[in-house]
């Protein structure tokens, strides 16, 4: 009986180091998680910016082309 009580008790520790790990793990995914949404708002605002000053200029070459 007492074996089975330390085998369990091993069991018990690996689990609980292997729960304390994927937490640590879980929270530096969610952190590069949040970094990563917040870069895709940041490119795709940059990439509107840059699409509006294209159809301007495009715009004013249509302009010229026909004065």
């Amino acid at each position: 009986i007492n074996d089975h009580i330390n085998q369990l008790e091993a069991q018990v520790t690996t689990l609980l180091e292997l729960l304390e790990s994927l937490s640590e793990e879980n929270a530096i995914l969610l952190k590069r998680e949040q970094q990563l949404i917040e870069e895709r708002r940041h490119l795709l605002e940059k990439n509107n910016r840059v699409r509006h000053q294209v159809e301007a200029m495009l715009e004013r070459l249509r302009k010229m082309e026909h004065s």
